[in-house]
């Protein structure tokens, strides 16, 4: 496996000796359920004068063992760290998924982790974790396997919000369907496109409504429209600036077959501007209408002028 800057292996841990508590999981856009149990692990490692530390799988399972039909990851892996370690997280650590990997009898799981980390104590999973060949082992294995090892197995209970759990398909699935704030809900913080900043037609400033162009390829892809949204500047310490963005294929301008989506995002404040090669975060709040094509671009310009006041009527209450 391939680390990137600051990426860890269990192994790089195997020295440690001091007290290791895990939380494993993929955590795919570490949702809320996802916090619950890295919550845990830092609990059992504070009480423990310990380290917690995520373990999650680089590629996704998915793209091992289906890899015609590989499940579309919400966030990069530089970002889901970010996240994790954002989610009050000491360390976190990859573990490369394979076909061998994937093969491993299940009861053989807990032993292959203690004599990776000698020191480890406790591991944190949600309630329904899986693993080994056939993802036949279960909770119940993994504490009557653990505790022969002196391993404390914590099983997290789902979140649940509306009596639906948690999961990052059904997050997937909110944002293909442009349900944008009860993804929001359900992640505990706004879903968000991060992309350098690069040169667009100008296309936008000659309709009076300048864009930022941002380069940013997701695999899952929310849905083509209009967003009310809040970007943040690495030079502005922090602060966010209301914006319109559209993420689209833009219909009106663009007519050839491939064109790829882009996110373009209108700033609502004025004095405010980046320069291509600037990084730039974008917050998505809340979906406005979906991508059309318009008859012209004049008319364009006049529905821009709508999605604009809906924006600012939208960000005011947040």
């Amino acid at each position: 496996m391939n680390c990137a800057r600051g990426d860890k292996r269990l192994s790089d841990f195997r020295e440690d000796s001091g007290p290791l508590h895990l939380a494993i999981g993929v955590f795919d856009g570490v949702h809320l359920g996802h916090q619950a149990i890295l919550r845990q692990a830092v609990t059992a490692a504070t009480e423990d004068a310990g380290k917690s530390i995520a373990v999650t799988f680089w590629p996704h399972p998915s793209h091992v063992l289906r890899p015609h039909d590989p499940t579309q990851l919400l966030v990069d892996r530089h970002i889901r760290s970010r996240l994790l370690r954002n989610a009050g997280i000491d360390e976190v650590a990859y573990a490369e998924f394979t076909q061998e990997f994937s093969q491993m009898p299940a009861k053989e799981y807990p032993t292959h982790l203690k004599d990776q980390l000698p020191s480890l104590k406790s591991i944190s999973v949600g309630e329904g974790f899986r693993f080994g060949r056939g993802r036949c082992g279960d909770v119940k294995l993994f504490k009557s396997e653990g505790s022969q090892l002196g391993l404390e197995i914590y099983p997290v209970p789902r979140v649940e919000m509306d009596a639906v759990p948690l999961s990052s398909s059904l997050i997937r699935k909110k944002l293909k369907e442009g349900e944008i704030s009860e993804a929001n809900r359900m992640l505990g913080y706004p879903y968000f496109a991060e992309g350098t900043l690069v040169s667009g037609k100008g296309l936008g400033r000659e309709m009076g409504v300048p864009t930022l162009n941002l380069d940013w390829s997701p695999e899952l892809q929310p849905r083509l429209g209009v967003y009310a949204v809040r970007a943040s500047f690495p030079d502005l310490s922090g602060r966010s600036i209301a914006g319109v963005a559209n993420y689209g294929c833009r219909p009106t301008v663009e007519h050839g077959l491939d064109v790829a989506p882009m996110l373009e995002v209108h700033l609502l404040e004025s004095g405010v501007s980046g320069n291509p090669g600037d990084i730039v975060q974008v917050a998505f709040h809340q979906f406005i209408r979906p991508e059309i094509k318009f008859p012209s671009v004049e008319e364009l310009a006049k529905r821009i002028e709508k999605d604009v006041a809906m924006a600012k009527t939208i960000l005011a209450r947040t």
